[in-house]
């Protein structure tokens, strides 16, 4: 695989690392309560930027491995899109609203060809592997990609069942499907976000 460049992580890390210096500073400005304001700041600001889930490398890779052709549904900006492309992967990118609209999270850019569709356009990609990278808390969509999803194999980055992203339902749905593998990839505090690779049950029977 071609090695790219992840500026979220590199951007993550250097604010990391900037504010682990003050932290070290006997100065006595910051309290901890300050400290927890300027990291949810800083996180608004790269989700805007780029995305809901922070990607590194053996993410990449192991996405492409496991499907090199992709329909994301719920694309947003288009970030994680980007670097699926740039490593190999043939993606078309797909959410409901443009990323810079009021429609949805106001993305600050586009990283690629983001096309207006809702989950419905999933049921057209059959011959694609479906991608879900963040999906909305509490909400269908999720689960209503995968009832118009006709193929067989499945990439999640979210939270698990009772977190922040998706909802029962899908969860619920995903009895369905066999989990193939789970990798953990950087996230922010208190979150506790997972790559997992999933096939359709009845493809083993």
């Amino acid at each position: 695989m071609t090695a790219i460049r992840i500026e979220y992580l590199d951007e993550l890390l250097a604010r990391e690392t900037a504010l682990a210096t003050e932290d070290r500073q006997p100065t006595g400005r910051f309290s901890w309560s300050t400290r927890g304001t300027q990291r949810l700041e800083s996180r608004s600001e790269l989700v805007s930027k780029y995305a809901w889930a922070i990607p590194n490398a053996e993410a990449i890779a192991a996405i492409v491995a496991f499907a090199p052709r992709i329909v994301e549904i719920g694309a947003g900006s288009g970030y994680w899109a980007m670097l699926l492309r740039q490593a190999g992967a043939d993606v078309l990118a797909y959410d409901k609203h443009l990323p810079t609209s009021q429609g949805g999270w106001d993305f600050t850019r586009s990283y690629v060809d983001v096309q207006i569709a809702d989950h419905r356009i999933a049921a057209k990609h059959p011959d694609r592997a479906l991608f879900l990278c963040w999906p909305p808390y509490d909400d269908l969509m999720a689960a209503n990609a995968l009832d118009h999803y006709a193929g067989n194999q499945l990439i999640y980055i979210g939270e698990g069942m009772g977190g922040c992203t998706a909802d029962d339902q899908f969860w619920r749905k995903l009895d369905e499907w066999e989990e193939q593998e789970t990798i953990y990839i950087p996230c922010y505090d208190g979150l506790h976000d997972c790559l997992g690779f999933y096939l359709r049950k009845e493809i083993y029977k």
